[in-house]
């Protein structure tokens, strides 16, 4: 048998096909459904941000990925995210910054609206192989820096040692995706173990975080979302979650698209190198 391919949420309709398998089991035991980590405090992650969809009966929107703000009017999540997002109508998407608790009023959220014409992806972005995992959603209006709002500062260097994730994914503790933002720890894995663990790891785009134990993991609803990794007194951008086997398999890594191989497309997301 062949190594396990990754497995991505490539489109934000497949996210209720997920969410069904996890709450029935089907082809997994639910003990390998774990996000772990614990409740984050409100204003440990200002950089974190909800996309969100319409609900189909109109009565508000649901949180289906994680993005991180990098400047005021600029957000970066994973390419499979978006896909979708330009099918919904006009102004009906949004992104919601500074939450903690997705269900409640907290008067220090801020909102924007999508508009599909902002939203870039890369263009090395391969859905098959997820490599390029990764785009830009610009705003109009801008977000407004608070001790609950703020950005990520890039990684411009390989990442590496113990990293933090976050996000509003399904957990061990539900069966369905968390309303209070959560956070875990986990370590950057080698290149050449991801490669050997999936076939179609990209170590040009892409690094892998993860116990070999399992437990701990990004899963339903956390991709597009950081890992953010430290040097003394400095914290980074250093990788947006996109995929995965599973959800906190025990050898099997998270699969996330390396920000500092993308740096100079992410500063002008409009603009595509000619080939040579």
């Amino acid at each position: 048998m062949g190594k396990p391919r990754k497995k991505e949420v490539s489109s934000i309709a497949l996210i209720f096909l997920i969410a069904f398998l996890i709450q029935t089991g089907y082809g997994m035991p639910m003990e390998t459904l774990i996000y772990g980590g614990v409740e984050a405090t409100p204003g440990d992650f200002p950089w974190m941000v909800s996309l969100q969809i319409p609900r189909g009966d109109s009565s508000g929107h649901d949180h289906a990925c994680g993005g991180t703000l990098v400047s005021p009017n600029k957000v970066v999540t994973a390419a499979h995210c978006v896909e979708e997002l330009r099918n919904y109508p006009l102004g009906s998407t949004q992104v919601v910054a500074g939450a903690h608790n997705l269900s409640a009023s907290e008067n220090w959220k801020q909102i924007r609206v999508i508009q599909p014409s902002k939203i870039y992806v890369h263009y090395l972005y391969s859905k098959e192989a997820s490599s390029y995992d990764v785009a830009v959603i610009e705003f109009t209006s801008q977000f407004v820096e608070t001790d609950y709002v703020s950005w990520a500062s890039l990684a411009h260097s390989n990442a590496s040692g113990t990293c933090e994730i976050a996000g509003w994914g399904a957990t061990e503790h539900t069966t369905r995706m968390s309303d209070v933002l959560r956070k875990a720890t986990l370590p950057i894995v080698p290149k050449d173990d991801c490669s050997r663990i999936y076939d179609v790891f990209d170590g040009e785009s892409q690094i892998c975080a993860g116990r070999p134990e399992g437990g701990i993991d990004m899963c339903l609803g956390d991709t597009g979302g950081a890992i953010i990794c430290s040097n003394p007194g400095y914290k980074f951008f250093a990788g947006v979650a996109s995929s995965g086997f599973f959800c906190g398999v025990s050898g099997y890594p998270g699969i996330y698209t390396e920000v500092s191989a993308v740096i100079p497309w992410l500063l002008n997301p409009t603009i595509i190198p000619s080939s040579k």
